[in-house]
């Protein structure tokens, strides 16, 4: 009898110990999922995160006040589409944690695989996405809030298909700067994303429209001479792959979305 009961205790410590590091909630939550499932872990983790949003533990928690400036900005493709998001936390030290690259990774691919009649969906929608394995993104923000402790939310996001240039500053397709850039007509790979490239690095606040005298500070992309060969402009390079550069959007890690159209 005494060996059955140390026996039993021993299995709900290591299923406890399983739930909390899978779901990060706190030791009290997980030990009320395990008391109503049992061995059941899959419907005590989805209890968990029914609870988490129905009873405001991040609420209760106190993370909604604070603010969250830093993050990642992330982009993800296929044949179809490239879909860039962007997701904010409170410190650098998260965002470059592990935890954390695996949500920026998750909302995007969310994101990628949604045939969106918007081609930018607001955060409360994407909460309702579905990941791949079939969670929705609203469980693993919980999940990933819980782990990390700090506000985590998503900030910004845009699907774009047809031929598209995409490209983000940093390792992995994750950065604090990105871009889409969305064109007519045929153009290689390559030059589509260094298109990208030089919305990031050169910041065009317009497509076209009067010249700068200025280079250094040219503010139509058309007219900005090309990162990769000053010698050119962008406009000769489009005009030279028979492309037409039909809207544009960067995202800059904290800061507003700049989204310029024909």
């Amino acid at each position: 009898m005494l060996f059955t009961a140390i026996r039993w205790a021993s299995s709900k410590t290591q299923k406890l110990s399983v739930l909390r590091k899978k779901t990060g909630y706190s030791v009290q939550h997980c030990k009320r999922a395990i008391d109503q499932f049992g061995d059941n872990l899959e419907e005590a983790e989805k209890w968990l995160h029914q609870s988490a949003q129905k009873e405001g533990w991040l609420r209760a928690s106190g993370l909604e006040g604070r603010k969250a400036h830093q993050g990642l900005v992330a982009l993800q493709r296929n044949e179809d589409a490239a879909a860039l998001v962007e997701v904010n936390c409170e410190t650098d030290f998260v965002a470059r944690s592990e935890p954390f690259h695996r949500l920026v990774d998750g909302v995007c691919e969310a994101v990628l695989n949604q045939v969106l009649p918007d081609p930018a969906p607001r955060p409360e929608t994407i909460l309702n996405f579905r990941l791949l394995a079939g969670e929705p993104v609203s469980a693993l923000l919980d999940r990933s809030r819980t782990l990390l402790k700090e506000k985590l939310v998503i900030a910004n996001a845009v699907r774009w298909s047809g031929l598209v240039g995409a490209y983000v500053h940093g390792e992995n397709d994750r950065g604090r700067f990105g871009a889409l850039v969305q064109l007519e007509g045929l153009c290689p790979e390559h030059v589509a994303k260094q298109l990208a490239q030089q919305v990031v690095g050169m910041r065009p606040l317009r497509i076209a429209g009067p010249r700068s005298q200025d280079p250094e500070k040219e503010e139509c992309l058309l007219h900005q001479e090309w990162m990769l060969d000053p010698a050119k402009t962008v406009e000769q390079v489009v005009d030279a792959h028979g492309v037409r550069v039909r809207q544009f959007i960067r995202f800059e890690c904290g800061q507003p979305v700049s989204l310029v159209t024909e």
